[in-house]
């Protein structure tokens, strides 16, 4: 692994979660590690996701800065949304062969437990993977590392009001415990997270009629989808609180048009209803 392909690596995360990051090759406790940091919060109130991979095995991990206390409580404040949308993902990540760990407090959380009220001093987040198989054809070593990659971020970033985060200063000095922080409002947008989480866990398939634009075009077509909001957003009050997995879904071009010929827009299950009838008349 090189800065080339760290950086390749940040493009397709910020792409993906509408976040910047930047990518290098940092050195700690003896080994080299491709390393991805959001540009804010800043070293050393912010955070880095380090990568790691051998011919066997991948491995994602959140690693908190020094002065990250900011951080860990804007994590331990995850409303009851937030953590239903992080242990769907975590589940989703399980399901699509990654082994999720998370400590909190030093305490380990088992899967299917959820995250605890209080105790948030550390928080600590891994997810590795096995790689049994030869990567199919056209996936390669940047492929694996956003996939193990984007898998934690999709984790942590589902926690994070990222739009409130605390950061540093510009001196880049870090703050002392009890020091008051500056707020970036509006820094990051949570849609962009909000897709990205729903992707995380459906994946990039059509949910109505089953479409993959990769399949069907190649590479040009790779992580593209649209995700649609199962309750209109003109009709969302001012407060309510998207929940990625159960409030959006992914779905084709044309799908998402015909969904939306009618108003109130059309449900996803009655067209895929739809659907699977046209085509039981077609083949009779």
């Amino acid at each position: 692994m090189d800065e080339a392909t760290a950086e390749k690596v940040a493009s397709r995360l910020e792409a993906l979660f509408g976040v910047a990051f930047r990518g290098s090759i940092e050195e700690f406790e003896g080994g080299t590690y491709l390393s991805i940091r959001p540009v804010e919060p800043a070293r050393p109130n912010g955070f880095s996701i380090t990568i790691a991979r051998t011919p066997a095995r991948v491995e994602a991990m959140f690693r908190a800065d020094s002065f990250s206390k900011a951080l860990i409580r804007q994590l331990s404040m995850a409303d009851s949304v937030m953590k239903e949308t992080f242990s769907a993902l975590r589940s989703g990540a399980e399901t699509a062969g990654y082994r999720v760990n998370v400590m909190v407090g030093g305490e380990v959380i088992p899967a299917g437990t959820a995250l605890p009220e209080s105790g948030w001093s550390t928080f600590d987040l891994e997810c590795d993977q096995v790689l049994r198989d030869r990567p199919p054809q056209g996936f390669g070593q940047v492929d694996v590392l956003c996939s193990a990659a984007s898998a934690c971020v999709g984790l942590l970033l589902s926690l994070l009001q990222l739009e409130n985060l605390a950061s540093a200063g510009d001196d880049g000095e870090g703050l002392p415990e009890g020091a008051k922080v500056k707020v970036h409002v509006n820094r990051y947008e949570r849609s962009p997270v909000n897709r990205a989480a729903c992707l995380a866990y459906y994946g990039f398939k059509c949910q109505v009629c089953g479409m993959d634009f990769e399949s069907q075009y190649g590479e040009v077509g790779a992580n593209y989808i649209e995700v649609h909001h199962l309750t209109p957003v003109s009709q969302l009050g001012e407060n309510y609180r998207v929940n990625a997995v159960r409030d959006l879904i992914p779905v084709c071009c044309n799908c998402h048009a015909i969904i939306h010929r009618r108003d109130p827009p059309m449900a996803p299950a009655a067209l895929k209803q739809l659907l699977l009838a046209r085509s039981a008349e077609q083949m009779s």
